[in-house]
């Protein structure tokens, strides 16, 4: 609502037409100028990750691992083009025919709108407020990873402060996850931004 952030939506929007469709679902067209400002996307045929996992549990080896690279190359793509996503969760992720699809990138929600039901997938310094990144992106992809992999949260269940406070602690659970990717994920939920891995060592 506020034509403040206006220039800064049609930098971002140029930038996501630019991307790579292969894994981030681009915009077909937009106009940040009009009001409202709007966007049309492609439709896609699939299955948000929030539901097939809820649905079906943990995915197996083979699934993680192609779903764990197609975000990683998803991510990679967007901070490319100096865009980070800043909002990444099972429900913005599309499980197509042809590979996962991440979703809604155009505008990076207000932390203070994620902290309910999206306080597991912020990183410490996201729920504080911080502005996104790809630091918060990678912490993301390793919450993400995990929760897919085991089919519960890796941070467990309570309100959004419990899991705040459990997030900045670096207290997460990981039991049943694929051996292989336990060590990266683990580093990827660092509470540490600067302790976390590149998206590149992703």
């Amino acid at each position: 609502e506020n034509p403040d952030v206006f220039p800064a939506l049609e930098q971002r929007l140029r930038a996501l037409s630019t991307v790579d469709a292969k894994r981030v679902v681009t915009p077909l067209a937009y106009d940040a100028d009009a009001n409202p400002p709007w966007l049309s996307m492609p439709y896609l045929a699939g299955e948000r990750l929030s539901h097939y996992i809820t649905k079906r549990g943990g995915l197996s080896t083979g699934k993680l691992i192609a779903l764990a690279t197609g975000l990683a190359e998803g991510l990679s793509v967007l901070h490319a083009r100096k865009v980070s996503h800043g909002s990444l969760q099972p429900s913005k992720i599309l499980l197509a025919s042809h590979g996962p699809h991440i979703m809604e990138c155009a505008v990076a929600a207000d932390a203070s709108r994620l902290r309910g039901a999206g306080a597991t997938w912020l990183s410490p310094e996201r729920y504080r407020g911080g502005a996104p990144s790809p630091a918060a992106d990678v912490f993301a992809w390793g919450a993400i990873v995990a929760f897919a992999g085991t089919g519960r949260l890796p941070f467990g269940t309570g309100e959004p402060e419990e899991i705040a406070e459990r997030t900045a602690r670096g207290r997460f659970e990981l039991d049943g996850l694929t051996k292989g990717l336990k060590p990266v994920v683990s580093r990827t939920l660092d509470p540490d931004p600067a302790r976390r891995p590149s998206l590149r060592e992703v």
